[in-house]
This record gives C-alpha cells, sequence and structure tokens, in this order.
C-alpha cells in the first residue's frame, strides 16, 4: 500500500509539473498577416465576428497593395478578413472625412458600429447606413439597442467625455469630467465603466469612473501617474484595467465599488499594455515594450492567472518598431492581436512597405475550445444578487435559461433572442438557485445566491 501512494504520488507530481510546463509555453503564432500598401496603415482595434472570421479597424493612406477602394487621403479602415486571415472585404470611408477609426464592435444586427473621427454604422458587408458627428475611442451598443461612446469634448481643455446617443444624433446624455481622455467603456448591470487619463499641469494621471444608466456619476477614482487604456468586466462581476505608471505597465483587478483587490506591474522597459481581456484561465494583456534602452518595440503579450501571476509572456515583431494595439482570445482557445508594425523581418511576413496594420494569430488548443463553446460566450453577473441578473450572449445567438429553486424545481423558464438579458429575481425567496443557459446544443450552470 505504501509502495503503490508513494508511486501514486510520484506520477500525479510528474504529471503536475508537466502540464505546469506546458501551460507556462506561451502558444505558437499560428499565422500572421499584415495589411495596407506602400504608405501608413495602421490597425487600432480587432473582434471575432459571429461567423468565426474578423473585424479590424483603423486607417489607412495607401492606394496600393490591399487598397482598392482609397483615394490617396487618409481614410478610416474596415477590413473583415476570413478565419484563416485571407480578406474578405476592405473598406475606406472618405465622403464623411472620417480619418481613423478607433474601435469597431458588432452589432445585433450582423452590422458594425465604429467609431473614431465620427461614428458610423454599416451592414454586414462594410456599407453604410448611417453616420452622426460623434467622436471618440470607444463605443458599445447598449441594452435598449441605442450607443454609448467615450472620448473627449475636443476644447481648449479637452474634457474627459461619455455620451448616449441613437442612429439620428440624438443625445441623451452627456458626461463631463476634467481635462484629458476616455479611452475604454463597458455597460455594466447597474450603468458604465469607464477609463481613461486626466492632466494635471504636466502630469497624466490614470482615471477610472462608474455612471449609472442615467450618466450620473456614482465614482470617479484618479490612480497613479500614467493612464489606463482598456477595462474588461470579469464573470464575476468585477472589472480589470490596463495601462501604465510612470515605471512601468499595469494592470488592476478591482471589486464593483471601486475597490483594489490586486494589482500586477512590469519591470520590462517604456512598456504600456493598451488591451485586456478575461480568459478561460485568468487575464490576457497586450501592449509594447522594448528588452533595453534605445532599442525598437515589440508587441508584447501576457497571460496572468485569476491573481494576477504571470503564466507567460511573449514578444512580436521584428527589428523596427511594432505597436499592440489589441488583444482577444478566439473561440478556439487562441489569441488574435492587432496593430502595426514597418518591420520585414523576425515574425513579420508580407509588409508591403512603411507602416502596415499587423494581424497575428496565436494557437489555441481543442480544450479550451470546448470550454469557450460551453462557457466563455456566456456571461452571468452579479451571481449574488438582491434583484437582477444580468446574461450576456457574447456570440449573439439565441438561448434560452431556466430557473431551478434549491430543490431542483423549475421556477422560470425564458427564451431569449437578444446579447443583453436579464432575470429578476426581487420577488423570489432567499437562498440558492441553479440557472441553466442553453446555447448552441450545450447547457452550462450557475449557481446564484438571491439575499
Amino acid at each position: 500500500m505504501n509502495r503503490f501512494f508513494s508511486l501514486f504520488n510520484v506520477l500525479t507530481f510528474a504529471f503536475t509539473f508537466l502540464c505546469s510546463s506546458l501551460l507556462a509555453q506561451s502558444p505558437d503564432i499560428e499565422w500572421q498577416k499584415c495589411l495596407g500598401g506602400s504608405k501608413e496603415d495602421r490597425i487600432y482595434c480587432i473582434e471575432q465576428t459571429k461567423d468565426g472570421g474578423f473585424i479590424a479597424a483603423g486607417s489607412t493612406l495607401s492606394v496600393d497593395g490591399d487598397l482598392n477602394s482609397n483615394k490617396g487621403i487618409k481614410g478610416a479602415w474596415l477590413v473583415k478578413l476570413h478565419s484563416d486571415g485571407s480578406i474578405d472585404w476592405e473598406k475606406t470611408y472618405l465622403s464623411d472625412s472620417l480619418g481613423k477609426i478607433r474601435n469597431v464592435r458588432q452589432t445585433a444586427d450582423g452590422g458594425y458600429v465604429a467609431i473614431g473621427d465620427k461614428t458610423i454604422k454599416v451592414d454586414a458587408n462594410g456599407n453604410v447606413l448611417w453616420v452622426v458627428g460623434v467622436k471618440g475611442f470607444d463605443i458599445l451598443q447598449s441594452k435598449d439597442s441605442v450607443y454609448v461612446a467615450c472620448g473627449d469634448t475636443l476644447t481648449a481643455t479637452d474634457e474627459i467625455l461619455v455620451r448616449k446617443f441613437d442612429s439620428a444624433g440624438n443625445i441623451f446624455w452627456n458626461f463631463i469630467y476634467d481635462g484629458g481622455q476616455a479611452t475604454s467603456i463597458k455597460e455594466t448591470s447597474d450603468g458604465y465603466i469607464f477609463t481613461g487619463f486626466y492632466n494635471y499641469d504636466i502630469t497624466s494621471y490614470g482615471v477610472l469612473g462608474k455612471l449609472n444608466v442615467d450618466g450620473d456619476e456614482i465614482y470617479v477614482k484618479d490612480e497613479d501617474a500614467g493612464g489606463i487604456n482598456d477595462v474588461a468586466l470579469t464573470r464575476d462581476g468585477n472589472y480589470v484595467f490596463a495601462g501604465w505608471n510612470s515605471t512601468a505597465a499595469n494592470i488592476k483587478l478591482i471589486d464593483p465599488t471601486g475597490s483594489l483587490i490586486w494589482q500586477a506591474s512590469d519591470s520590462l522597459t517604456g512598456s504600456i499594455l493598451s488591451s485586456i481581456r478575461q480568459t478561460t484561465n485568468g487575464y490576457v494583456t497586450c501592449g509594447q515594450g522594448h528588452l533595453t534602452s534605445g532599442s525598437s518595440d515589440m508587441v508584447y503579450v501576457r497571460n496572468y492567472d485569476s491573481a494576477g501571476n504571470v503564466i507567460w509572456k511573449k514578444l512580436l515583431g521584428g527589428s523596427n518598431n511594432n505597436i499592440g494595439n489589441c488583444i482577444r482570445q478566439t473561440t478556439d482557445g487562441g489569441f488574435i492581436i492587432a496593430g502595426y508594425t514597418n518591420s520585414t523581418d523576425g515574425d513579420v511576413k508580407g509588409n508591403h512597405g512603411g507602416y502596415d496594420g499587423w494581424i497575428v494569430k496565436l494557437k489555441g488548443s481543442t480544450g479550451i475550445k470546448d470550454i469557450l463553446q460551453n462557457s466563455s460566450i456566456i456571461q452571468v453577473y452579479p451571481t449574488v444578487t438582491k434583484s437582477v441578473v444580468n446574461i450576456l450572449l457574447l456570440d449573439n445567438k439565441n438561448a434560452s435559461m431556466v430557473l431551478l429553486n434549491s430543490l431542483g424545481q423549475r421556477v422560470n423558464a425564458e427564451h431569449f433572442s437578444t446579447p443583453y438579458n436579464t432575470i429578476d429575481l426581487s420577488n423570489y425567496s432567499n437562498g440558492l438557485y441553479i440557472l441553466q443557459i442553453y446555447s448552441n446544443n450545450n447547457m452550462q450552470s450557475y449557481k446564484i445566491i438571491k439575499k
């Protein structure tokens, strides 16, 4: 018995060590693609689309290479890619003086809303449906099917601006705060969370703000000297954000009240984080940094566990400058990264000349794919509540819900056909409930505590 137990322990240790070693290895490049022509082309944002492909957004000056419609003026640029990185379609938007697109989101109707020098709504093939004069850095389609954007007032003081508006450009409310810019915004169960930075004398400071559904301030918190570029919601109802401070890149996890849970920083020279998302095993970030003072920037990717410890990190690029602007986990468990580069060597292949938009797909794994298809496309929060539970269907597909009490009895059932859904437990007894979500021929269960 003792020998068997000892052998079992040795095998268990060996298996655990092997798994830990494998987890610590950064994923290999599956494919990479330079997008653009012989002039300056940049990609600022990328999202995986419902068909498994990708939508990328940025700006271009080129009239050759991958560009078919640009007329040599700096234009806002959308590129739809297939899942293997090949181009489905690309379009530039010049007639409305759109100079760049900072962010793009797929909307409930299968089209896209993009924001930069203006806000533009296009259909699934990139054809313009409407344009309004709302500028900004980030945008979302809200639960009530209108839009919330963030940026700045573009006045002499450049104040932070969050704005809710509709497709006709009608403004429902504005939130304005100090001098600076808002860089990212997400919809929460009770309003909105935004990040950015504000300027005081000659120093910029990170800022984190929470608004209610009417755009009224719940809190605005000053962070370290530097700035915050991106914020993401976590599955347990917290917020994680990424940016930089006076010494290095940093990420922080906070609860809904804005209280710090943990933070992690980085020692890579000149590192700045531009993007962050929750993953199946923690969090992933991307940005740029350089190995030594004076060396070229590299795209910098880090994967953290749920406590903020580094699982793996990876540098991508060539001998010139390489900038990482956006990262998302894909449905196969890999990652898609967007930015731009003027390198022609190293990881970069096919540069058309000057700066090209650069897309890198990192490999996933079958096991992670199963987890993602079953759960991560669904977000349920909060799981401890007095009333409302939010159900976010990230792939915008139909789903159904069954709510069971602690005895296993069905107490509610609903069908969902929109991305944003809620169930109200206000009239239910306190205690434990099991929420079952049926989507894509799979079922995922969540424990809900009504208090």
